[in-house]
């Protein structure tokens, strides 16, 4: 594969990223619920730690990525490279 490749996954597909390619997803249409399965273990934690519990089905008003300044440390922690933002690709 191309390491400059995009694909467009629909509902229903599975997607599969290697581990140490890197790799990115954006969501293009609202609303969106992904399910992640990663392997080996450790993401879970990396995820629980930047993360918030849901309390509902609405996106709380404030939801955001968090910044370099906060990513980065906890990536490292648990041994992940943030390589830069999703670029998006335009239809």
């Amino acid at each position: 594969m191309d390491r400059r490749q995009v694909l467009q996954a629909g509902s229903g597909c599975f997607v599969y990223a290697p581990k140490g390619i890197a790799h990115t997803f954006t969501v293009d249409v609202e609303p969106t619920r992904v399910l992640v399965f990663a392997s080996p273990a450790g993401f879970e934690s990396f995820a629980l730690e930047l993360g918030h519990p849901v309390t509902s089905d609405v996106p709380p008003a404030d939801l955001a990525v968090p910044g370099p300044e906060v990513l980065g440390p906890v990536a490292a922690k648990y041994g992940i490279e943030v390589v830069g933002p999703p670029k998006r690709h335009h239809h």
